[in-house]
């Protein structure tokens, strides 16, 4: 039979204990007895297996995660930078989707004037010189209108009065939650988006408002060549930068900037404004046209490969040029054109060495009322767009023809576009060679049937294209 009841100590026990437990926390060196009982006293407190290993100290250790942290977040920044393609955010994407207003036009993308050698379109014959280029919004809508355009704007804050303390405010608070707009071809394809501005963004307008200020600041420190200062887009000082093919260029190479624009120019592709412009037209061109946005993505990190495996291997033949690079990271477009303003008015024109169906993207920037002026004119669509500062739309640049309508005289407008020459995949689809170094080594049978393939380009260019059908499904 056991006792289940717990044993008590007895007195002398407790107090022998409560007397070993005060001589291991107090020292008393004149005690005896502390001193005398020393061994015994160890000797019962000494555990009954080999102590723990001494504590990194707090300093250390805290010190040692710091730098694992900061190591860690280097890596990740390192892995986002050689991560060449835009990942979407699914949720994001369905959300800007469900969003949408389409606009439905009669414009047929079959029609595009695509040329017969592929990835660019025909050049139109010059307009007569005595037809101005640039027009007013009256002349291009209402009853009383020169082509009795259809004017589009977009669904939101109405403002009917501007002033101008007010004008960036209200052109902001305009665009507060408007949905994007997909352009819908007659089959409903869409074939441009108006993107807008980020969402619930509140410090987008200091975006817009720091690069149109950096470009001003610029234009007065810049040397422009003639056709930098007056080209047939405009009259307005522009700079295009990234890179190109076409032309009678042997292969892609960067463009060429004047040495003393350089710092410049290097201080504005680098300054944030910029790099967060480009994220959002990126992201932009993922969401509305997935494919098209690989194909074009794909074709620059293929360039540029073979680019540097060319160096690599001392086979590049003018290793002293500059190797090609992105403007700026996961952006799908070989180049951008910076328009200096101080009133960037686009002639009417097409950018036909662009690619044929292939999307570029701009963004306006500045100090304008967007109600009376800066609209994009889509003239193949009739369509005049409104076109708020901060804004991005996305068109097919080669194929439509575009322009913006004036703005008034103390009114301030730039624009920042980005673009991929239709010369850059022609050069990656004839093995890095040129039409010439291409077709010399091909029988006739081979160039013809390179030409039968040519004739149908434009039918996979328009496969890339988004459906309407895909837009108002969930992905």
């Amino acid at each position: 039979h056991c006792d289940a009841s717990p044993r008590l100590p007895s007195p002398n026990a407790d107090a022998q204990l409560a007397q070993q437990a005060l001589s291991r926390i107090i020292s008393i060196p004149n005690s005896a007895s502390s001193v005398a009982n020393k061994s015994s006293v160890d000797a019962s407190f000494a555990p009954n297996k080999d102590p723990p290993p001494p504590t990194e100290p707090s300093t250390r250790r805290s010190k040692r995660k710091s730098c694992e942290k900061a190591f860690s977040k280097k890596n990740a920044k390192k892995q986002r930078e050689t991560q060449v393609c835009y990942a979407a955010n699914p949720a994001l994407v369905e959300k800007h989707l469900e969003a949408a207003e389409p606009l439905q036009t009669v414009y047929s993308s079959g029609n595009m004037p695509i040329a017969s050698t592929g990835w660019i379109t025909k050049r139109a014959p010059p307009q007569p010189k005595k037809m101005s280029s640039t027009f007013r919004l009256d002349d291009l809508v209402g009853p009383d209108s020169r082509f009795d355009f259809d004017l589009q704007p977009w669904s939101g804050l109405c403002v009917t009065s501007f002033n101008n303390r007010l004008r960036m405010l209200t052109a902001l608070l305009a665009w507060v939650h408007r949905p994007s707009t997909p352009i819908l071809d007659d089959e409903r394809r869409v074939m441009g988006v108006c993107a807008g501005m980020p969402r619930n963004d509140e410090n987008w307008n200091s975006v817009q408002h720091r690069a149109a200020a950096l470009l001003e600041d610029a234009r007065v420190r810049l040397i422009f060549g003639k056709k930098e200062q007056n080209g047939r887009r405009g009259k307005f000082p522009a700079i295009n930068i990234g890179i190109s093919h076409g032309g009678g260029q042997p292969y892609p190479k960067m463009l060429q900037q004047a040495s003393v624009n350089i710092p410049t120019l290097q201080t504005l592709m680098n300054d944030w404004s910029f790099q967060r412009i480009s994220g959002f037209a990126t992201g932009a061109f993922a969401t509305w046209a997935p494919r098209l946005y690989a194909y074009q993505n794909d074709c620059l990190t293929d360039l540029i490969e073979h680019d540097r495996v060319l160096r690599q291997n001392n086979a590049h033949p003018s290793p002293e040029d500059e190797p090609l690079r992105r403007n700026w990271p996961k952006t799908p477009w070989a180049a951008a054109a910076l328009n200096f303003g101080p009133q960037t008015i686009c002639n009417k024109h097409a950018d036909y060495g662009n690619l044929a169906f292939g999307w570029c993207c701009i963004t306006a920037l500045g100090d304008y009322d967007y109600r009376k002026g800066g609209h994009l004119v889509l003239w193949d669509l009739k369509r005049v767009i409104e076109f708020p500062p901060g804004a991005t739309i996305l068109i097919p640049s080669s194929a439509i023809y575009h322009s913006n309508t004036i703005i008034q005289p103390d009114e301030r407008r730039y624009s920042f576009t980005q673009y991929s020459a239709g010369g850059i995949f022609r050069w990656r689809d004839n093995g890095y060679k040129t039409v010439a170094q291409s077709r010399s080594t091909m029988a006739p049978e081979e160039i013809s049937s390179l030409l039968s393939q040519l004739s149908t380009q434009l039918s996979f260019g328009l496969s890339l294209y988004s459906s309407a059908d895909e837009i108002e499904s969930p992905r």
